[in-house]
């Protein structure tokens, strides 16, 4: 009895590492980047956010949605085509310690809005117009960088049509990894 104890626990390890070598070329990269993905290069680590897809294969990383610019993780962050009715807005939050590229097109005249967390709240509970937006952006195509998020996380984006219109969105928005070592706009 104890002798086939034995050969079964031998068989179960046994089996088990043969499933995890046969994985071996394919993991996902565990990470403590809290809903984030982790990119290595050159020793050093970057949390990526959740929208970037890395594997190991091979040894190798490898990823859909960004190139290095500088030595620093340039990504896409958003590319697709979306249509909107004119009494609805667009919702983003931007990540800390990226600077954010935002541009696009579209087919009628949006307003574009860089805000405070505190400013959001109070401009969508009470429809309230807030002065002194972080950033207004009021064009049908536009092109622009956003830095304040560096070294700051408290900030989003809104996106709406500015005659109340329905609106087709062609954006190209990316992000640019570079964090300081100090607190940056709203956080400083």
């Amino acid at each position: 009895m104890l002798l086939r104890s034995i050969g079964l626990t031998i068989l179960v390890v046994i089996l088990l590492g043969l499933f995890l070598y046969s994985f071996y070329n394919h993991f996902l990269i565990p990470n403590e980047c809290s809903g984030e993905s982790l990119f290595l290069s050159n020793s050093s680590e970057y949390c990526i956010p959740y929208s970037v897809n890395a594997v190991i294969e091979g040894g190798s990383i490898h990823s859909l949605n960004f190139t290095l610019l500088n030595g620093k993780p340039f990504l896409t962050i958003w590319t697709e085509n979306l249509t909107e009715s004119g009494n609805r807005y667009l919702f983003s939050a931007i990540p800390d310690t990226f600077a954010i590229h935002m541009s696009y097109k579209s087919n009628a005249t949006l307003d574009v809005m860089i805000m405070t967390n505190q400013q959001y709240v109070r401009w969508a509970e009470s429809n309230e117009t807030v002065l002194n937006y972080v950033l207004s952006d009021i064009n049908s195509t536009s092109s622009f960088w956003f830095n304040e998020s560096e070294g700051c996380a408290a900030y989003v984006m809104i996106i709406k049509s500015k005659n109340n219109v329905p609106f087709k969105i062609y954006p190209d928005e990316q992000a640019l990894y570079n964090p300081t070592n100090y607190a940056t706009g709203a956080c400083a």
